[in-house]
C-alpha cells in the first residue's frame, strides 16, 4: 500500500529585521521552512508545535528571544461563551441585513482588533532557489510502498482593574426583565424549592429563557423578508477549482482595497502574484474527511466568501484540519467597516467549527494564530472564550485566564507550572528521521554516512522545532 509523505526544506533560524508588532528594529528570530508538500495530519502536528504557514512558507517564532513573545492560541468552539460585545456585533449585522440599519459602533471588538498581525512580515522565498522541477518532487516521489522496498539507502477574560469601591454593587444592575425573572425565581424558592429547581420550573413555564446560542444569533438573519440578500460560500482554494478561479478577480480587488485603505500598503506591493503567493498557494494536500453530508468533503485550504446582494464584501482564508479550523487571514470591504466584519467573521468561523464537530467529533478547535499580550490589537483573541495558550516548553495547552498574570510579569515564561510535565513529542533517537536525498528516502544514519559534511547542529535544530511525530513522518529535503 502506498504512503504519502510531506516534503519540507528547513532553512534554519531566520532573522526578522523589524518587529511587525512593536515596530522596533531589533526584530526577532524564526525557524523557517519551505513547505513543498504537506499532509493535513502533519500540519496539524506542526501547528500544535507552534508553527504557522504563509502561503508555502512555514515559520515558528523563537519565543524566548523575541521582543514581543508570541504564543499560539486556540479556542474550544464547542464550549464557546459569547461575550456581550460579540453578541452586539452579530445583532448589528443582522439588523443591517434585515432592516438596512447602520449605526456608529461603541463596543470593544472593533475591526482594528482583528488586524491579521501574525502575517505582517515579507514572505521569504527559498534561499537556495530550489524548484520542484529541479528536484523532481512529485507525487511519484512521495507515494512509495515503504522505505524497506527501496534500494538500501532508503500551529481572556483579561485582568480587569476594579473601579470605585469594590464593595459596592454593579452600577448597572441589569435590565428590567432580568430583575423580573430574579423576583420570579425568589418567589418559587420561597415555596421550599432549591435554586436549580426554581430555574427548571420557570424554564418549563417559559419565564426563564434559555441562553441563545451562537447558532441562534447567526440564524436570525435568515428571515424570509430581508432588506439584503446575504450568503456565505466555502470555496476550495488549493488546488483552485473553477468556482474559485471565477471569483479570483473579485477577491483580488477586495484584497487590494483592504490592504491599501486599512493597512496603508502601497498598491504596487499588493499585486496579483503576491496575493496568490500569500493567500492562495497552499502546500496542503486535500484529504477526504470520510463522512457523508459534512459541510465540507475534504480537509485542506479554503476561502470563506461573504456575499451581500451578489457583491463580495469579505473573505476568510482558512485551513480545515483533522482537529481544528485554522484562521490564516481575513480581509473585507472598507466600505462596511462599521459592521465590524473582522469580529463577525470570527463568529462565522467558530460556527463552522461547531457544524463540523457534529460530523467529526475530533474537530473542535478554532486556531487564531499567535497571541501577544503587549499588543492591544491582539487582546480580542483572549476575549473569545474559552481560549488556551500553547506552553513553549511542554507544548501543552493552558487556559488563557491562568497565563495572563505570568505573561504580564515575565513576558516569556513557561505556562505549564507543573515542572514534572515534559515535552512528550521531543526527540532522543535520530535514527528514524527521514531524509529525501537524490530521489531516495534515507534514514538519518544512512544519510550521514553518505554526506560526511552534514551539519548535525542544523539537523538537531530542525528535529527539535518540528517534534518527533513530524520528524519521523515528513521527508526533509537535502540536495
Amino acid at each position: 500500500m502506498s504512503h504519502i509523505y510531506s516534503i519540507v526544506d528547513y532553512y534554519g533560524i531566520q532573522n526578522v529585521s523589524k518587529c511587525g508588532y512593536c515596530k522596533t528594529k531589533e526584530g526577532h528570530k524564526d525557524h523557517g521552512m519551505w513547505l513543498y508538500y504537506l499532509t493535513v495530519a502533519d500540519y496539524q502536528n506542526l501547528i500544535d508545535r507552534g508553527w504557522r504557514r504563509s502561503g508555502d512558507y512555514g515559520y515558528k517564532p523563537i519565543t524566548h528571544d523575541a521582543c514581543c513573545p508570541l504564543y499560539s492560541i486556540r479556542c474550544s468552539a464547542s464550549d464557546l461563551k459569547l461575550s456581550k460585545s460579540q453578541k452586539k456585533v452579530i445583532k448589528r449585522f443582522n439588523r443591517f441585513v434585515t432592516h438596512d440599519e447602520r449605526r456608529k459602533w461603541h463596543g470593544k471588538d472593533g475591526n482594528s482588533s482583528r488586524d491579521n498581525m501574525e502575517v505582517c512580515f515579507e514572505q521569504p522565498v527559498p534561499t537556495n532557489n530550489i524548484e520542484c522541477a529541479q528536484v523532481t518532487i512529485s507525487k511519484q516521489v512521495i507515494q512509495v510502498d515503504s522505505i524497506s522496498t527501496m534500494q538500501k539507502p532508503i500551529q481572556v477574560p483579561l485582568k480587569v482593574e476594579p473601579s470605585g469601591d469594590a464593595n459596592q454593587g454593579p452600577r448597572h444592575p441589569g435590565k428590567k426583565k432580568h430583575l423580573r425573572m430574579e423576583r420570579a425565581k425568589q418567589r418559587v424558592m420561597a415555596k421550599g424549592k432549591t435554586e436549580q429547581e426554581a430555574i427548571e420550573i420557570l424554564k418549563a413555564k417559559k419565564r426563564y429563557p434559555k441562553p441563545r446560542t451562537l447558532e441562534d444569533l447567526l440564524n436570525d438573519c435568515e428571515k424570509s423578508e430581508k432588506a439584503h440578500n446575504f450568503r456565505i460560500e466555502i470555496v476550495q482554494s488549493s488546488p483552485p477549482n473553477d468556482r474559485f478561479e471565477s471569483t479570483f478577480k473579485q477577491e483580488y480587488a477586495l484584497y487590494l482595497s483592504y490592504q491599501v485603505n486599512v493597512h496603508k500598503d502601497k498598491p504596487e506591493k499588493c499585486n496579483e502574484n503576491q496575493f496568490r503567493r500569500f493567500l492562495v498557494n497552499s502546500p496542503l494536500e486535500p484529504q477526504y474527511v470520510g463522512v457523508d453530508n459534512a459541510p465540507i468533503q475534504k480537509f485542506g485550504s479554503y476561502h470563506q466568501q461573504y456575499w451581500l446582494d451578489d457583491k463580495l464584501i469579505a473573505v476568510g482564508v482558512i485551513d480545515i484540519l483533522p482537529q481544528c479550523l485554522s484562521s490564516v487571514y481575513f480581509f473585507y470591504d472598507p466600505e462596511y467597516s462599521d459592521l465590524i466584519l473582522g469580529t463577525y467573521g470570527s463568529m462565522r468561523e467558530l460556527l463552522l467549527v461547531r457544524e463540523l464537530h457534529r460530523f467529526l467529533p475530533s474537530l473542535q478547535y478554532y486556531y487564531m494564530g499567535y497571541y501577544i499580550h503587549s499588543c492591544p490589537k491582539m487582546r480580542y483573541k483572549a476575549r473569545i472564550s474559552p481560549s488556551y495558550l500553547l506552553c513553549p516548553e511542554t507544548y501543552s495547552w493552558q487556559p488563557v485566564i491562568d497565563c495572563i498574570e505570568k505573561i504580564e510579569q515575565h513576558g516569556y515564561c513557561r505556562l505549564n507550572e507543573n515542572l514534572s510535565i515534559k515535552d512528550e513529542n521531543d526527540v532522543t533517537n535520530y535514527e528514524p528521521v527521514l531524509i529525501l536525498h537524490r530521489h531516495n528516502i534515507l534514514r538519518y544514519s544512512d544519510f550521514k554516512r553518505e554526506c560526511e559534511k552534514e551539519d548535525t547542529t542544523d539537523m538537531k535544530e530542525y528535529v527539535r522545532s518540528v517534534g518527533r511525530k513530524c520528524a519521523y513522518s515528513m521527508l526533509l529535503f537535502r540536495g
